[in-house]
């Protein structure tokens, strides 16, 4: 990927309608026809617009306006993961990474993109830290699988960031007592905190691209302020961090093909609060798979103030991903994540429960087959195959934490 064709989609004409401010967009909403709303606009897509699952319910609000706007799989997830650098910062973050899996219907494809946060080349005073990957990740994916403009898929985590979100219970539960960087001590559920600094941040990133955190002046800055946190993190580290498009591992699943993509299988006992995931399909049968970290819960645990950003601890986490498709007919059928210690092994464990008959995937994550030790599970069902049979479709995530799942549309 070159730093040319990453700024250039960040330098693209007027910002879309998610750089306005909440009541601009609904009054337009509002006033635009109920049937004739353009693509880029809340409501676009009528009808079933996707199937939604991830650990953070505004993250999951966030994806479900972009579908329903018409944008892609792809689209809903980088807005997705994006929020969640704001929203559940314990676990994703632009200091972090992750891995995700795509799937194209119209190539009947499954793709892997490894953009996890490797370890910077020297070690600081402070100690070992990753290098930030996670939106260049984001831009790979986007850039190519999705449909809208890049400014309006960063558009709204930047504006939880600037204006302030409700502080969701499921970070609070990460939280565990302890204080957060960047948050308020003793900060509760439902207190809206504002990120100014990470709102400043995401903003340079929506407007350059992704390549300004990499080879431009927020590159230069994130390693100055690196430098003075004690952290070894070099520019030849952040422009030598490329994601990379893998085939995925692929084998027969009955009368279907299982794709997936599994990292850090023997991490060890890394905490599931390091990391999170989220999977997303679209009407047209693409799904996008994705398992985020920040190496352990909010990475270094050091903010670099000035840019409202974390750095991931260089440490492995289990990721895992998986889509499940009928690659006669070109349908979507499942998407699973799961991040934690066993993240793998707890794709073994769904596999036959959540593809026998039309298995409702919730009862099956809360049943005795959906006990999968340390790794936190989401996922997307599609037993009768989208397209053709969107009625079919049901989501579910993790009971032991506090995400949000939907079917978008009727």
């Amino acid at each position: 990927m070159s730093k040319g064709r990453e700024r250039g989609r960040g330098r693209q004409s007027a910002p879309g309608f998610w750089t306005l401010g909440l009541g601009t967009v609904l009054a337009l909403t509002l006033a635009a026809c109920a049937d004739s709303r353009p693509p880029g606009v809340i409501g676009h897509v009528e009808g079933f617009a996707g199937v939604i699952a991830a650990d953070e319910p505004q993250a999951v609000l966030v994806a479900r306006d972009i579908l329903s706007a018409g944008g892609t799989a792809a689209d809903a997830a980088t807005g997705l993961a994006f929020t969640l650098a704001v929203t559940l910062p314990s676990s994703a973050g632009l200091g972090g990474g992750g891995v995700c899996l795509a799937y194209d219907p119209k190539t009947n494809v499954a793709e892997t993109l490894d953009f996890r946060a490797t370890p910077a080349g020297a070690r600081g005073a402070a100690g070992g830290v990753a290098v930030p990957a996670l939106a260049r990740g984001l831009f790979a994916l986007q850039a190519r699988f999705g449909t809208l403009r890049w400014e309006s898929v960063v558009a709204p985590a930047e504006n939880l960031a600037r204006f302030g979100f409700p502080v969701p219970r499921a970070l609070v539960q990460r939280l565990g007592g302890a204080r957060a960087p960047g948050l308020p001590a003793g900060v509760v559920e439902g207190q809206v905190v504002a990120l100014p600094a990470l709102a400043a941040t995401l903003g340079r990133v929506r407007q350059r691209g992704a390549g300004d955190l990499h080879d431009g002046m927020l590159a230069r800055d994130v390693v100055r302020a690196a430098g003075a946190a004690g952290f070894g993190l070099t520019l030849d580290d952040l422009r030598a961090q490329v994601p990379a498009w893998r085939p995925a591992s692929d084998a027969p699943a009955g009368y279907e093909t299982s794709h997936r993509a599994v990292f850090g299988e023997g991490a060890g006992s890394a905490s599931d609060r390091a990391g999170t995931s989220f999977v997303v399909a679209d009407r047209h049968g693409a799904a996008v798979a994705c398992a985020l970290t920040m190496g352990q819960p909010f990475g270094t645990g050091t903010m670099l103030s000035d840019l409202g950003l974390v750095l991931a601890a260089p440490v492995e986490t289990g990721l895992a991903t998986m889509l499940v498709t009928n690659h006669h007919s070109h349908e979507f059928h499942l998407a699973v994540a799961a991040t934690g210690p066993g993240a793998g092994r707890a794709l073994d464990a769904l596999l036959g429960p959540l593809t026998q008959g039309r298995a409702d995937p919730e009862a099956v994550l809360g049943s005795e087959a959906g006990r999968t030790d340390g790794a936190r599970v989401n996922v997307g069902s599609c037993p009768g195959g989208i397209p053709p049979r969107p009625e079919t479709c049901r989501a579910a995530t993790d009971p032991r934490g506090a995400g949000y799942a939907l079917r978008s549309g009727t």
